[in-house]
């Protein structure tokens, strides 16, 4: 089973990523991002609402020089800013991860991480929906000891 999973688990690389507005939150892998809300700056209609988005760096290239000990020639090689991520953080529906041969329990995984990701998507606009909740000086003294 552990085979069947690897697919979904495996590693990519993706372009190097950097906050993009205010809206920003601490990821749990220390990225920061922000959530796809319709009638906010960076909304992207492709990604599902509450998905969290990420902007690519600005300086996505820099330059590596070598020189050649024997020659003393200097070779400059340009290369890019990248950086890890998962397979499934990076789709929005785990059926893209499905092998051809569409094992039953490949599809009942790929059901339920759907199922989380949506969950996670409305957590995400739930948080940006709730405001500001109000802070009591005196609901705190009077609750102290509990």
């Amino acid at each position: 089973m552990a085979s069947r999973m690897e697919k979904f688990h495996g590693e990519t690389v993706t372009p190097k990523r950097v906050d993009r507005n205010k809206n920003l939150y601490k990821t749990i892998y220390g990225e920061e991002s922000y959530t796809n809300i319709e009638g906010k700056e960076g909304y992207d209609p492709t990604r599902p609402e509450g998905a969290k988005l990420y902007k690519t760096s600005d300086n996505l290239t820099y330059q590596v020089t070598t020189t050649n000990k024997r020659t003393g020639e200097t070779t400059t090689v340009t290369k890019y800013r990248t950086q890890k991520s998962t397979k499934m953080a990076e789709t929005d529906d785990a059926n893209t991860l499905v092998s051809v041969n569409r094992h039953p329990m490949e599809l009942v995984y790929a059901d339920y991480a759907n199922s989380m990701k949506s969950l996670a998507n409305k957590a995400r606009l739930e948080i940006e929906n709730t405001g500001k909740i109000a802070y009591s000086k005196t609901a705190k003294n009077t609750y102290k000891k509990e």
